[in-house]
């Protein structure tokens, strides 16, 4: 990224993880840092532009818009 962008801007990309097995708690702590997002255009433009539609994100966030930006990684103990 800095070869391309120049010693302009700084990149800075912002990444968050939840180590939890409880798919319902790391939807919930998901949802608390989507807040702020979507309430601002400018994210909400982005994600429809993805194929985010009006229900998704609607209210907090539907289940599918919060999994498809969480990555799941199960224990590896677990067969899912």
């Amino acid at each position: 990224a800095r070869k391309i962008l120049g010693t302009g801007p700084l990149p800075a990309p912002e990444v968050k993880v939840v180590l939890d097995r409880d798919i319902d708690h790391v939807r919930e702590v998901a949802r608390g840092h989507l807040e702020m997002y979507l309430r601002l255009p400018n994210y909400t433009a982005n994600l429809r532009r993805l194929g985010v539609d009006e229900d998704d994100l609607a209210g907090a966030g539907s289940d599918r818009l919060v999994d498809a930006g969480a990555n799941r990684v199960g224990h590896p103990g677990d067969h899912r």
